[in-house]
């Protein structure tokens, strides 16, 4: 699961939210929670349903 981790901190917007649609359907919270403190994505993109 985690070999889509790096699109979601070094890519283009559109791969990282992709990247950040696909953890949130696995329910990996920590990793978005990691994103999101990092400022890679934010939280509406992270943890909107």
């Amino acid at each position: 699961m985690l070999h889509s981790a790096p699109y979601l901190f070094n890519s283009t917007q559109a791969q990282r939210n992709y990247t950040a649609l696909y953890f949130k359907r696995k329910g990996a919270r920590d990793i978005l929670v990691k994103a999101v403190n990092k400022g890679c994505i934010d939280r509406v993109q992270a943890f909107s349903k």
